[in-house]
């Protein structure tokens, strides 16, 4: 299928918390405009979310291609994998769908490579193109 192997080794983008965070606090801003008599549960909520977000492990993840086509490694497991409708693909934002599952996804900025070269490289091998 691919005639030179390659793998990528995907770190936890520090954009993407930020994006999450700030969705979060949205969010949160919106439910404590509608519902200002819980307050309680509005303010210790986002404060709660918020450590999750940054607190919670990332697992380690490479993906690679090769002759049986690609593969994900998610900390020990290795798998073959078939990218899935519903994965996107951005100048700046590259989203791989994997399964059913709202989780089995990975999202990929630039920041979670090493240099932007590295993200061009999986770009093409991905879609051909840059």
């Amino acid at each position: 299928m691919h005639e030179n192997p390659a793998e990528w080794h995907i770190l936890p983008s520090r954009r993407q918390r930020q994006l999450d965070v700030a969705a979060l606090l949205v969010v949160s801003f919106i439910l404590f405009l509608t519902l200002s008599h819980v307050f309680v549960w509005f303010v210790l909520l986002p404060l709660f979310g918020i450590f999750i977000l940054w607190r919670w492990p990332q697992p380690d993840v490479v993906i690679g291609v090769g002759q049986q086509g690609w593969w994900l490694r998610r900390d020990t497991t290795k798998q073959i994998t078939q990218w899935r409708v519903g994965s996107i693909r951005r100048r700046e934002f590259v989203c791989l769908v994997w399964g059913f599952w709202p989780w089995q996804l990975i999202r990929i900025r630039p920041d979670s490579l090493p240099d932007m070269e590295s993200f061009r490289r999986l770009k093409f091998a991905l879609y051909g193109s840059v």
